[in-house]
């Protein structure tokens, strides 16, 4: 068998209730539902809920087979690949540079991070 991880990357959300409770208690909840059938206060309970809860709501993605990745590795790489086109676009040294420093940070932090595991 291989003992080789799988690549896949977990999404994980994570709402803020204390911020969709403070907003919750900020509906006024009688005007909004005064004079409606129940089921069209519970459509727009629910909508409401369903828009607060997305907006408190932030997702994050894990690497299970790669630990080191935290939110910040992917941020990097971003800038490291603009960094890159950056060059190929100037053909200046300095951008050239710049683009090889931030390389050689990520790898630091993954050949640090591999020997730690």
């Amino acid at each position: 068998m291989n003992d080789i991880p799988s690549k896949k990357r977990i999404k994980k959300k994570v709402t803020n209730l204390e911020e969709l409770n403070e907003e919750l208690h900020c509906v006024d909840w009688e005007t909004l539902l005064l004079g409606r059938s129940v089921e069209d206060m519970w459509k727009e309970f629910s909508s409401i809920l369903k828009f607060l809860t997305e907006k408190h709501t932030k997702t994050f993605i894990e690497y299970p087979s790669k630990p080191w990745i935290n939110n910040e590795v992917p941020r990097m790489i971003r800038q490291k690949k603009t960094l890159w086109q950056r060059y190929t676009r100037s053909k200046r040294i300095q951008d050239y540079q710049n683009h090889r420093n931030l390389s050689n940070v990520l790898s630091s932090i993954e050949s640090k991070e591999v020997l730690q595991i």
